[in-house]
């Protein structure tokens, strides 16, 4: 469901810059804000024909995809080592909806998740508020810049709609790996050819792709329905954060330190994700290892 989403997400960032290319030479500007007014409302009404959240009450708990644990051994007063264990596996067996607030880091599969989701929507925001004026450097016409920005969603939309297909012949995707790609592909940006501007802007659809798959998948595997909305809001809202903090960063870089800036800065949010994916894959490792 979440590769879904995604996928309408790409598509809207596709259709609606040669949409509204295409209308403003036909009609006034402020006449078409008042028609894209119309689609907010008309999600608004579509969202209550939605099914309402329903869990059973004899559903809680007992499904298998529910990870809980078991609850503490009772023991008497008179045994203090068994009594201290007890005391232990009690703390060890904390509901599921305090863990997702409690425990640490890396040992937070929820957590983890959302500030690498933070992480993404930095570096692809980043990049876009001032792709205009740098894509302008190398005397592009507006259809081609316009070529240029939506080619990472169209690759993004043509590589799921091939793993779709091809899903079950290849491994999983890899998030350090989706962010070593999205690494590259923002650096190049760095050139001053065009053509390495073309293969930049083809990766960081691939790496999109490769993050966000690996995110999703993880996030399913993961998911207790009895937490699934405060969880997946926590991961939206992680992802609108990183997406404003990136948009106000770029505007204080771009003018001290050029319309290369946005890119730099995209590509250090990226290699701090990749570190932070190996780091948490080396914890669960270890902690494979112990138990």
């Amino acid at each position: 469901m979440l590769n879904f989403t995604q996928f309408s997400a790409r598509l809207a960032l596709i259709t609606a810059p040669i949409g509204l290319g295409f209308l403003v030479h036909h009609y006034e500007v402020l006449s078409l804000y008042r028609v894209l007014a119309i689609l907010p409302l008309l999600a608004l009404l579509l969202s209550f024909l939605l099914k309402k959240d329903v869990i059973k009450a004899d559903n809680i708990g007992t499904s298998p995809k529910n990870t809980q644990l078991p609850k503490a051994p009772t023991t008497t007063k008179n045994n203090n080592g068994n009594s201290n264990k007890a005391k232990s596996d009690k703390k060890q067996t904390q509901p599921s909806g305090q863990a997702i607030t409690g425990m640490a880091f890396f040992a937070n599969p929820y957590l983890f998740i959302s500030l690498l989701q933070f992480f993404l929507a930095f570096c692809m925001v980043a990049t876009f508020p001032y792709f205009l004026p740098f894509a302008k450097t190398f005397g592009l016409s507006s259809a081609e810049i316009g070529q240029l920005y939506a080619m990472p969603h169209a690759i993004y939309l043509i590589c799921q709609l091939l793993y779709g297909r091809i899903s079950q012949y290849l491994p999983a995707m890899s998030l350090s790996l989706g962010f070593a790609v999205l690494t590259s592909a923002v650096l190049l940006h760095l050139t001053d050819y065009l053509a390495l501007i073309w293969l930049a802007r083809m990766l960081f659809g691939v790496g999109m792709f490769m993050c966000y798959q690996s995110l999703h998948a993880q996030m399913a595997n993961t998911n207790q329905s009895k937490h699934s909305g405060k969880i997946f809001s926590r991961y939206d809202a992680l992802a609108k954060w990183g997406g404003v903090l990136a948009g106000l960063s770029v505007t204080l870089f771009v003018p001290i330190f050029g319309l290369l800036s946005p890119f730099m800065l995209s590509a250090v949010m990226a290699v701090i994700a990749l570190l932070t994916s190996k780091m948490y894959r080396h914890y669960r490792l270890q902690s494979k290892q112990l138990s």
